[in-house]
Formats: structure tokens, sequence, C-alpha cells
């Protein structure tokens, strides 16, 4: 299942220049038939990376067998340069990026990732190396298309969009993309950019986020991308099994005001929904149901792709995720109004107005709050947590119900 993809308020930029290619497990991700929907069967908690150097943002696919993180592997460096592929009880291999398929120096953007829901695709961002780079703002990124089996790697360009869009602005020249969100066939990659370099007064403020744009594009890198909608907020996009994608349009007298929106993959049946999100992010599920925050009210909400409200809570604090069929929310919440025991991560029914389902034993790690993950049937759910020994560094962690 591909779902969103919070924010995270710092960007991380790895950069690193090394040689390598694929390191290949021995044996094929285990099969979805080997794990229970919940909550049957054994519930177990694995500890799925033990890297000295840090392994982040985990995403796994609709059907559960296959896990993708970004890994480093460079001890000299220490920065990101791999993409980790795991399945729910153990780590498989790893294809080597920056240094294999991607030759040049180049930073990983470690909020980018995200899997198709059938496992074939994996998109992330990343930037090309520039000598300092730190004072560099904003620097050129692409969006990168890894094909799993394959292991081939598509680049697709969005730089010279903004010139075709704003001719009158002489310096709309950089398209940097922020999101990604991949098709259920990993065929088509949706991504948001912000456009820097325009400045249309009241109207658009690149500055205040509100000149970006919404581009989808073959996965395969054969088309340049097309513009499905401008004036968005970059932070936020996913998209559903029918090919609709979610995102926020911004109001063009309040700048930090989003509204929930969606648009079909062909640029058709483009509409706002009327709820007013915050600026952290939504998930979609498969059937078009959103979770996210609204804004204006302060709670946690489910919405369907028609804006009906369908539950809310104020009894919310954390990060979130969304099952497939979009029945149970997966809550990673710490809320000092809970009792002591319904803070970590809770599965909530959304039918039944966000009941508390399932709560997860497994105090053990300190979960990274942003970066949890669920399949489809809610079966496997996976998380960057610190390690528990050193207390330092990042590792992947997965629970799952196994029959």
């Amino acid at each position: 299942m591909k779902k969103f993809k919070y924010i995270i308020p710092l960007i991380l930029i790895s950069l690193v220049f090394i040689g390598a290619s694929c390191e290949k497990g021995s044996s094929p991700a285990k099969s979805e038939s080997e794990f229970a929907y919940p909550f049957e069967g054994d519930l177990t908690e694995s500890k799925i990376t033990d890297n000295s150097l840090g392994d982040n943002n985990p995403k796994i696919s609709g059907d559960g067998q296959t896990i993708v993180y970004f890994k480093d592997t460079e001890d000299e460096n220490n920065y990101i340069d791999s993409i980790g592929i795991a399945g729910p009880n153990g780590e498989k291999g790893v294809i080597k990026i920056v240094g294999g398929l991607l030759p040049e120096k180049s930073g990983l953007m470690i909020d980018s990732l995200d899997i198709s829901r059938d496992g074939s695709k994996v998109a992330f961002i990343a930037a090309p190396f520039v000598e300092n780079w730190w004072s560099t703002w904003p620097m050129f990124k692409y969006v990168y298309v890894l094909d799993l089996k394959a292991e081939t790697l598509a680049k697709i360009d969005p730089q010279e969009l903004p010139e075709k869009f704003y001719k009158d602005e002489a310096d709309a020249e950089r398209a940097e993309p922020v999101r990604v969100a991949l098709s259920d066939d990993g065929s088509m990659v949706a991504f948001t950019v912000n456009v820097w370099g325009v400045d249309f007064d009241s109207i658009h403020d690149a500055w205040g986020g509100d000149d970006n744009m919404l581009l989808i594009a073959p996965s395969d890198g054969s088309k340049e991308p097309d513009v499905l909608k401008m004036g968005i907020a970059e932070a936020h996009v996913d998209m559903d099994s029918e090919g609709r994608i979610f995102y926020c349009k911004t109001d063009n007298e309040n700048h930090s005001k989003y509204e929930l929106s969606v648009i079909n993959s062909d640029g058709s049946g483009n509409k706002g929904l009327g709820i007013n999100i915050g600026s952290w992010g939504l998930v979609a599920s498969n059937n078009g149901r959103v979770v996210a925050f609204d804004k204006d009210k302060g709670t946690m909400f489910v919405a369907s792709h028609n804006g009906n409200i369908i539950a809310q809570t104020e009894n919310y604090y954390g990060s979130v995720n969304i099952t497939g069929d979009g029945s149970k929310v997966l809550v990673y919440q710490g809320n000092n109004k809970l009792p002591k025991e319904e803070n970590g991560l809770v599965f909530y029914n959304v039918d039944d107005g966000f009941s508390v389902d399932q709560i997860l034993e497994h105090r053990g790690y300190k979960i990274s709050s942003n970066l949890i993950d669920v399949s489809d049937h809610g079966e496997i759910v996976v998380f960057q947590s610190w390690d528990e020994d050193t207390d330092r560094d990042y590792e992947i962690t997965s629970i799952y119900w196994k029959k």
C-alpha cells in the first residue's frame, strides 16, 4: 500500500561518491499468506535492521511482501546512499543508488521515499552534488524511479516546466521536487514541485510556498511531466487505486490555508473538498478515503473522496497511516489526555467513530513519530525507531501477525 509520506521538518541531504552495485538476499520476500489479517495469530515484533550507520523512512507495499527504506552503507562518509529491501521478518538485500545505479555524487532526499502497492517500483528524490551544497538553495533536484526487479533507475526532470508556465518571470527557472506518490502498478508517478523565483505579489508568492505545481509522469521517464495543477501546497500528495490524486490547493489571500482537493490522473475532475487541512500531510487508502488533520477544528479526520467526513476525533497527537480499505487508522500517539496504556501504536476503527481497535504492545523501542507505515490489510506494521541498545542509531522494526 502506498501511503502518504509525512512531513519531516528537517530535510536531510546525504552525499556520497562510491562505486558498487547490489547485494542480493539469498531468499525471496515472504508471501503475504504467511501473515494473518489483524488481529489473528501470534503478534510478533521483528527488528529488521541492525546498522550502526542508521536506516530511515520505511515504506511497505500494499501486499505486505516488500519493505524498502533508505540505508547508509559507507562508514567513511556516513551518508545515506542505498535502498534497503526487506520482508516483514528480515533484511533481504541492498541496492546501491549513489555510486551504483547513480554514479555521480548525489544526495538522497530522506523524506521522499514511496513504493507502489504491487511492490514493483520505488520513487525518491535526489540532488546532484555541488560544491558548498550547504549554502546553495534551492538545489537542482530530480525524481528517480527504481525498478526493483530489473534494478534500473529512471530519471524525471521537471526543471524546464516553470519557463513554460511563467514566461514573464525571468527567474522562474527551477522546479524543485518535494514529494512523490506512485500509482498501484508503479507505471505513473505524481509529484509536487516548489517553483522558485516567481513573485505575483498578493496573488502568489513563491516564498510563501504557493507557486507550486502538481505533476504526473510515466515512471520510466519516457515522457515529460504534465502539470495537473498550480498553486498547491508542495508537501501534500497521495494517489488511490482509482488514479485519484489527493493534494492541497492554497488560498490566494491566505497563504497558510490549505484545502484538501482531488484530481484525476488525466487532469479531469479537479475539485476542492471544503476541508481546511493542516500543514503536515495526508494519506489516502485504496478506495479514496483520506486521513489528515483539520487545521480549523484541531481534529484528526477521515474523509471520502467526495469530501464527506466519515469519522473525526480530538483525542490525537502523533502520526498516522491508513489501511487499504480505509477501515482502520494506525496512529503513533503520545497524548497526555489519554490513559497511558492508550499511547504508542494504536489501531482505530474508522467506521465505529474512531473506537480503539487494537493497541500494539511494543514499548521496547522509541519510535520516530513521523515514520510509520502499514500494509493494505493491516497485518504488517513497519516503523523507524531509535536503537534500543545505543539509543542513537535509527533502525527499522516491524510488527506482524503470523498464522
